[in-house]
């Protein structure tokens, strides 16, 4: 049979491939020796850097000179600092009202600026002072300013100077002793005023044959007529009329009077009425809690199925400050009746009167569900939420109790509720339009038209938003002063700020503070705010720290007290109180503001950056926060970004000075002077319709010269890092007196004995006297060395083959130890040197150790002066150089001076002259 050969030669390849592949998988790799006398050892390889391989970042902009152009002895000086701009400060916020805006939209409403302008006597306490009614600071057309706001000017005579009244006047006079004080008429007399003294005087109309102890009260001043006098008891026969005070206290016990002690189910109302007016009228009248007590108990008993006689004696106990009273009350009622929204929404209002405020929140919220669109349940909840500072969270309970508000029958609940949804609306920052705060306070008053709180409202919407209050709304305003209240005084005082009626203002915030003594904190600090702006910054703190302790957790006054302190050079506790105002709104972008500005002047400016993002990240439009970070990034050295902050402000606000300036030094740092220069001069050209005496001008200008001037100076420098003698590099030596100069090891020495009496060796260099500016070097004396040292500044002129000096300005060190400085003009006939007394008991200029003495010419001309430095440290300054001239030469240097056999052993190094280039 014949059989190809190709697939036979195939098979046999495969059948060898897979017996190779199989040998190869099945052999294991011979194991290693383990023998520690043949480990190896591995030497430890060092990792070379490879960055030092790499070439250095620089920036060409800051190079010293051209690449290519070639090598120069000099040196331009190093960049200027940029100085201190104659930024504004920051603005300060108006005082606010109750209620009004929360403390993260004081920003957008309050801010403005705070420049006292003094007002003479505003608060002064001379009798002068206190004489003074409002007209009188407001001159001629006060009468007419102050016309229609309730105010008549007092009597410009003594009393016993005055007229006799008239008949009306003297019976409106009667009438007001009898709404005082308790009176009796005896036969066809006058009047007697005073206090009837009987045991339940409200019953002497039934019981005719008791007499009537009276005792008798001087109307006009208050007092007894007859002081310690017993009262007089008149027989009922003599007393032909008598009535009590027309007051409060005597109205309320005379009802209680009428209502008994027995009372039938039918009165339920007219008791819960009476008991209600009584809880009202607490501030008037002392017993009006106890009678309200009373009268809440009287009703309970003939309803017990109610639970509002609970509520209402809970809220007498809550009243009076008798928190375990209450709380106990409130367990019980609610054991009885836990699933009423009402007795749930009333313990959750003395919970957060506890500040417990979660366990409240609950008692809320547990209201609201069975009862999802009852107003008082939302209204309660919207008011809890207000004053927690959740304004927007207020919001939606509060519109929805809005929404579902009582019937017209029920005026005042209507009312209290749209008060309550405008001042929600107020605090959130929401003033204008059919949803802001002012459009609810009109519909406020068209449920009252005088409501004295509704008025308040328009007057403090018009006095935050800066505009004058409408006349109408001023008279109606006025109209309603008898039955002011705290928000009306307060509001009053607050729109009398904005309209700069200084004295009026002052007297309504201290009628509003006795108004209210538990929200007096609010006239305080609006008090604070214009004590500070009519130039009383002691009266200011006075009355900040008044509010302060009635209101420590308030976010104003806490801002306001850290600016006073700002301003008395305590930034220690500004920062402190500023934090403060932080913990309470974390939006508080002034306070943030502020913090920056304090860690600016600590010269912490990483930490002042945070400050200042934080604050435009709340508030981006504000340039003049961006120019301040700007600034501060120009301080960080970081010009990129301070460049983009000072392009935003300009973009914000195309007249901010700060930007423009800003930009200059932007310009200056990107080693482009020119256009530095350029914009200084734009930033001055724009602000020429201003006096010269502008600060911004002024700086502008000034630093144009301070620029253009350092651009005109370069620097010599002289390390002696060279070899050869020592008068090499453009020196003079002068060495013919014995010691001798030698170059070594990068520095210079002087060493050697004098040979002749009051011998010298200088080392000097001589420029131009227009072009000179400074000469400073570093000097180490021995204390070997028994010969003066110095380094010096002089004039001088040949005469008799030798140089003598015509002016001279040298630091020097006394043979004997100790600093002097000789100041010589062309008047002085004889050197005078004076001394230096030491700094804290340490010498200016020890032996021993290396000190950088530096003598500087200021200005030009006849004009300059002179500054002399030790170790950086100005010890003369102001000193008249003129003599040092502008034409001929001058020669600067060292020199040391000393008699026969002194020696003198020191070292220079580090030598650098400033001068100015050539014209």
């Amino acid at each position: 049979m014949n059989l190809r050969k190709e697939p036979v030669v195939l098979a046999a390849t495969l059948v060898c491939v897979g017996l190779m592949a199989y040998s190869t998988l099945g052999t294991k790799a011979p194991a290693a020796r383990r023998s520690g006398s043949n480990k190896p050892t591995l030497p430890e390889q060092r990792v070379p850097d490879a960055s030092l391989a790499r070439p250095a970042e620089r920036d060409l902009g800051q190079l010293s000179r051209d690449l290519f152009s070639p090598p120069r002895d000099t040196h331009p000086l190093p960049p200027l600092d940029a100085a201190a701009a104659p930024l504004a400060p920051l603005k300060g916020l108006f005082p606010p009202p109750l209620p009004g805006p929360l403390a993260a939209h004081f920003g957008q409403w309050l801010r403005e600026d705070a420049t006292p302008t003094p007002v003479a006597g505003l608060f002064a306490t001379d009798a002068g002072a206190e004489d003074r009614g409002p007209a009188d600071e407001l001159g001629d057309a006060g009468e007419e300013q102050i016309k229609g706001l309730g105010y008549t000017a007092g009597p410009s005579k003594p009393a016993a100077a005055q007229e006799a009244l008239t008949s009306e006047e003297r019976a409106a006079q009667i009438a007001g002793y009898k709404r005082l004080y308790d009176w009796l008429r005896l036969d066809e007399g006058s009047p007697l005023f005073g206090r009837i003294r009987n045991k339940d005087k409200f019953a002497l109309k039934t019981r005719r044959e008791e007499a009537v102890e009276f005792l008798e009260f001087d109307p006009a001043t208050g007092l007894e007529r007859y002081a310690g006098q017993a009262p007089i008891q008149y027989e009922r026969s003599r007393v032909t009329e008598f009535h009590f005070a027309e007051t409060v206290s005597n109205r309320l016990q005379e009802r209680r009077r009428e209502i008994g002690d027995k009372v039938t189910p039918g009165q339920y109302p007219s008791l819960m009425q009476f008991a209600e007016a009584c809880v009202a009228s607490r501030n008037e009248a002392r017993e009006a809690l106890d009678l309200a007590l009373e009268v809440y108990r009287l009703a309970d008993s003939v309803s017990p199925a109610d639970p509002a006689p609970h509520l209402g004696i809970t809220r007498c106990h809550e009243l009076k400050f008798e928190f375990e009273a209450a709380f106990a009350e409130m367990s019980a009622l609610t054991a009885k009746y836990g699933e009423v929204p009402e007795v749930q929404v009333r313990l959750g209002e003395l919970e957060a009167r506890l500040r417990l405020f979660g366990s409240a929140e609950q008692r809320f919220q547990g209201a609201l569900v069975g009862a999802n669109q009852d107003f008082e349940a939302q209204a309660a909840y919207g008011r809890f939420l207000l004053a927690r500072g959740r304004a927007a969270e207020a919001l939606e309970h509060l519109e929805i109790a809005h929404r579902n508000e009582p019937s017209a029958d029920d005026r005042q609940g209507r009312l209290r509720i749209r008060l309550e949804l405008a001042a929600a609306r107020f605090a959130d920052g929401k003033l204008d339009g059919p949803s802001g705060a002012a459009a609810m306070y009109d519909s406020a008053l068209a449920v009252e038209a005088n409501d004295s709180r509704a008025l308040a409202g328009k007057l403090a919407l018009a006095a935050v938003k800066r505009q004058p209050a409408d006349a109408a709304l001023e008279t109606a305003a006025a109209a309603a002063r008898d039955q002011a209240g705290f928000e009306l005084l307060l509001a009053q005082g607050l729109t009398d700020l904005r309209a700069k009626r200084w004295s009026i203002a002052r007297d309504n915030l201290l009628a509003a503070a006795e108004a209210d003594p538990l929200r007096a904190f609010a006239a305080w600090r609006a008090l604070s705010w214009l004590a500070e702006v009519t130039g009383y910054p002691v009266e200011a703190l006075r009355y900040v720290e008044q509010a302060l302790e009635a209101a420590p957790d308030d976010p104003w006054s806490l801002y306001q007290h850290g600016r006073l302190l700002w301003q008395r050079d305590d930034p220690e506790g500004a920062a402190r109180q500023f934090k403060a105002a932080l913990d309470r709104e974390l939006s508080f972008t002034d306070a943030i503001a502020s913090l920056a500005e304090i860690a600016v002047g600590a010269e912490e400016f990483a930490e002042a950056e945070l400050y200042l993002g934080r604050a435009l990240e709340l508030d981006p439009a504000r340039a003049e926060l961006e120019a301040r970070r700007g600034y501060n990034f120009v301080r960080l050295n970081d010009t990129a970004r301070a460049e983009a902050c000072f392009k935003r402000a300009q973009d914000l606000d195309a007249a901010e000075p700060a930007a423009r300036s800003g930009l200059a030094w932007c310009a200056y740092r990107r080693n482009d002077p020119a256009r530095a220069i350029e914009l200084f001069r734009g930033l001055n050209d724009a602000r020429r319709a201003l006096p010269d005496k502008d600060a911004w001008r002024v700086y502008a200008l000034s630093e144009i010269k301070r620029v253009e001037d350092h651009v005109a100076k370069e620097a010599w420098d002289d390390n002696f890092e060279r070899s050869g003698n020592a008068g090499s590099n453009s020196w003079d030596v002068e060495e013919a007196a014995g010691p001798t100069f030698a170059l070594a090891d990068g520095r210079l020495f002087l060493r050697g004995n004098f040979k002749q009496t009051d011998g010298r060796a200088r080392l000097l260099r001589r420029y131009p006297a227009t072009e000179f500016v400074s000469i400073e070097m570093d000097v180490k004396v021995s204390s070997a060395t028994f010969a003066r040292v110095g380094v010096f500044i002089t004039r001088e002129r040949q005469q008799r083959g030798s140089a003598q000096p015509t002016s001279q300005i040298s630091v020097e060190r006394h043979p004997e130890g100790g600093l002097q400085l000789l100041l010589m003009d062309r008047a002085t006939a004889e050197p005078e040197r004076t001394d230096v007394a030491p700094a804290l008991g340490v010498e200016w200029w020890p032996a021993d150790k290396v000190v950088r003495l530096r003598i500087e010419r200021l200005g030009d001309g006849s004009d300059s002066k002179g500054r002399i430095s030790v170790d950086g440290i100005p010890v003369a300054g102001g000193f008249p150089m003129g003599s040092i001239g502008s034409t001929g030469e001058v020669n600067v240097g060292l020199f040391a001076q000393g008699d026969t056999g002194q020696k003198v052993e020191l070292e220079v190094d580090n030598v650098q002259v400033v001068r100015r280039r050539a014209r």
